[in-house]
């Protein structure tokens, strides 16, 4: 029988690879030139990034968490979707969109860390308060 925790990782997992696989496709298509770089553009990347970090978080949390590897698989992926731009017309490679998606990246671990630190604080509370007389 599988447990609860196992089917939510899978569905988890899977749904991170498809958004992966809508990221990089959307990435590609090209875009009428006024809408190709400008400051909601890195707002945009900032926020993928950073969805994509916690969602990769979480998917892949366990016993043994694979922060490192989602952190740097991501600023890969972010790095090769640049790349790739550069080959697609009314695209091009950008270290600030890059960067964008660093920041993202950076911002998402940092937001998982904290809400894990605060979950666990607040599950250690209420056990210590459950065993009190």
């Amino acid at each position: 029988m599988i447990s609860r925790h196992t089917a939510f990782s899978t569905i988890a997992r899977v749904g991170w690879f498809l958004a992966l696989i809508v990221v990089f496709w959307q990435t590609l298509t090209p875009v009428p030139l006024e809408f190709s770089a400008n400051f909601n553009d890195k707002v945009g990347h900032f926020l993928v990034f950073m969805i994509l970090t916690v969602w990769g978080l979480l998917a892949w949390y366990s016993s043994q968490p694979r922060h490192r590897q989602i952190v740097a698989f991501l600023i890969l992926f972010g790095i090769v979707i640049e790349c790739a731009q550069y080959f697609v017309p009314t695209r091009f490679f950008s270290l600030p969109d890059w960067g964008a998606d660093i920041v993202g990246v950076i911002f998402g671990l940092i937001g998982f860390r904290y809400f894990l630190s605060t979950q666990l604080s607040s599950k250690l509370l209420t056990q210590d308060f459950q065993r009190r007389p």
